[in-house]
């Protein structure tokens, strides 16, 4: 696949692929909260919205999401990806984890890193496939609230090359145009285990991007917050590639009565675009919008 100079990231280029919620007031184009052109993309999770595809269900694997999903091939290439995003009060400012956006290896569950809030925290987390978590801090979630954030993140996208020089990098992350220094990072992002064994295999495209609004294990925040008492088991989510286990409440978490409902998420995406310099998708740069 060849991109050109770069590609626009809006309903027309990217899709639904592997994704479990997909109601009418899951996703929208919205011409009310807009960064710039006439609409932005506007994605709602509500407690109880998931659903299945394929050989994967997100009601019986503690999991919500609504993504939209872009492929390509892109081995040995660096990628910038820019965009704006709007989070609504809605979303907590502690116990319930959102994930926003991601870059995978196609086929991993692990991400080569996700923007998230974590707690009171906006974080990019970095893992290497299969590797321990390192995050870094972008900034405080109140301040990311009730207006646009302007975010640029470029990724190398290499296992060779070793540790970078002391001012280089695989990876950086502007805010608002401010470079948030503690997100560059001088090691590979990926590994050649990680790229050669991916689950979907060699015929398929290499890279993809995940953005909306993703959580994972959501039972631990049912039953952290519960107001009735509900009788389950600690279920062992068992990646069966990696090895990895994750233990959360139990892996059915909407069939049982909490007494509360996971309050309502609502994000908003605008002027997304990948390409292979910083200016070619910095909002800053181009006059034209992305619709």
């Amino acid at each position: 696949m060849s991109w050109g100079l770069g590609t626009n990231l809006n309903n027309n280029t990217t899709d639904f692929n592997a994704v479990s919620s997909m109601e009418k007031h899951n996703y929208q184009l919205d011409k009310k909260k807009v960064r710039a052109g006439e609409y932005s993309q506007r994605f709602e999770l509500n407690h109880g919205d998931c659903g299945s595809y394929s050989d994967w269900d997100d009601c019986t694997n503690d999991r919500q999401r609504i993504e939209r999903n872009f492929f390509w091939n892109g081995i040995n290439q660096t990628k910038w990806l820019g965009f704006s995003i709007y989070i609504e009060d809605s979303i907590s400012d502690k116990d319930l984890t959102t994930s926003m956006i991601q870059m995978k290896v196609n086929g991993w569950r692990d991400s080569i890193w996700m923007l998230r809030q974590i707690s009171v925290s906006i974080v990019l987390e970095f893992n290497i496939l299969g590797s321990a978590t390192n995050n870094c801090y972008v900034g405080a979630a109140k301040n990311f609230k009730g207006k646009w954030n302007d975010i640029l993140i470029k990724t190398e996208l290499s296992y060779e090359g070793g540790r970078k020089d002391l001012g280089e990098s695989y990876t950086e992350l502007y805010l608002n145009g401010k470079k948030i220094n503690e997100c560059s990072r001088r090691y590979p992002v990926l590994t050649k285990e990680s790229y050669d064994n991916r689950p979907r295999g060699n015929n398929q495209e290499e890279f993809n991007i995940n953005y909306g609004i993703y959580n994972s294990y959501i039972s631990n925040w049912l039953f952290k917050n519960k107001t009735k008492e509900v009788d389950v088991e600690t279920w062992d989510d068992v990646d069966e590639v990696s090895g990895k286990v994750n233990s959360s409440i139990t892996n059915e978490p909407f069939k049982y009565d909490w007494g509360i409902d996971i309050p309502k998420r609502i994000i908003y995406f605008d002027e997304m675009r990948i390409g292979n310099t910083k200016e070619e998708v910095d909002i800053s740069a181009n006059s034209k919008a992305v619709d």
